[in-house]
């Protein structure tokens, strides 16, 4: 009898000859407490019904609970700690099989990217990570990830990827192989190298600019050497250097600005109100003017700044050696907003 099968505190809770004449495709009863050996016990009941027809026939499952029960109270603790230290990692890590496919990507990488992490889960890396610039046969990581034809662990490619929303920029990809029980995977470590870029370019540049001044070249290559200097590391922004005439200011140089918003400011008037220069000339200190629009710059400044889409200004005095101000550095925006400690830092 299935009584004499089953522990006595399951068997209580079955009726067979209830469960024969009633019994769906599937029943399954788990003990409610623990029987004497101190096991927990489900017990499934399944009906078969034969293709070839004939009668139906009740197949009983008998499952230990607690070995299985530790294994996966395990397995989603590790899963839960696996997840908290990707999502916690700053690089940007993806996480792809032997198929292409991404089956893991944390918080980082598709920050970096501009996906959402669920997003990044449903494409192929080739789709995800969609490289341009001179690399070859790297240009489709698939590709180059299943060929078998290279040494993967620790190399690093240089290249450009693009982002959701179609914006490039300079990354460093350092890939690793990692075989596992379910075949073999690899991990792709992504890198943005914008800000490597940049600070290479202003170190040359800098240097380009000393060369200049040892050149004795004249002020105006020079001045114009450092706003341009300035613009290549602040994206969207223009830079004027204006000098001192008695109590106005003048531009100097201002090599990407347009010539109508360059009219704009000449003979900028020292004084406490008005364009950035002209306060930060009064103040002798940096000004930031985040919002020309609702700041009190005057008319005539605010429709010549939007009539060239101009957001914001930054300016800052420039002294002689005297500690005299003979000019002022000003930054032109797109976009509103005050500089930050290294944009302040790169201005001064």
């Amino acid at each position: 009898a299935l009584q004499d099968v089953l522990p006595a505190t399951l068997a209580r809770q079955w009726d067979f000859k209830a469960l024969r004449a009633g019994c769906g495709p599937r029943l399954c009863v788990e003990e409610s407490t623990p029987n004497p050996s101190g096991r927990r016990l489900r017990a499934t009941l399944t009906t078969v019904r034969p293709e070839t027809g004939g009668e139906a026939f009740l197949v009983l499952f008998l499952e230990d609970l607690a070995v299985p029960a530790r294994s996966r109270a395990d397995a989603a603790e590790f899963r839960q700690l696996y997840q908290r230290v990707l999502d916690n990692v700053t690089e940007a890590v993806v996480l792809v099989a032997a198929d292409g496919q991404v089956v893991e990507a944390n918080r980082a990488a598709a920050a970096l990217l501009g996906y959402t992490r669920q997003e990044a889960l449903r494409k192929p890396v080739s789709k995800l990570l969609l490289c341009y610039g001179g690399i070859s046969p790297e240009s489709q990581l698939d590709s180059y990830l299943l060929s078998g034809n290279w040494k993967v662990h620790g190399r690093v490619l240089e290249t450009e990827l693009a982002r959701k929303d179609g914006s490039v920029f300079p990354a460093e990809i350092k890939l690793s192989e990692c075989p596992s029980g379910q075949g073999k995977f690899f991990l792709v470590s992504l890198r943005d190298a914008s800000e490597d870029m940049r600070k290479e370019l202003l170190s040359r540049e800098r240097l380009r600019v000393i060369e200049m001044i040892s050149r004795n070249q004249p002020l105006e290559a020079v001045l114009a050497s450092l706003a341009q200097m300035i613009e290549h590391q602040l994206s969207r922004s223009y830079c004027a250097v204006m000098l001192l005439q008695g109590d106005r200011l003048f531009p100097s140089v201002a090599p990407n600005l347009p010539r109508a918003f360059v009219a704009s400011l000449q003979g900028l008037p020292v004084c406490p109100r008005g364009n950035s220069c002209s306060v930060a000339a009064f103040e002798r200190q940096a000004v930031s003017v985040d919002d020309i629009s609702s700041s009190p710059v005057g008319k005539r400044f605010q429709a010549a700044a939007a009539a060239h889409d101009f957001r914001a200004s930054w300016s800052s005095p420039i002294f002689s050696s005297e500690g005299l101000v003979v000019g002022t550095f000003a930054v032109y925006r797109r976009q509103t907003g005050a500089p930050d400690a290294a944009q302040t830092e790169l201005l001064e």
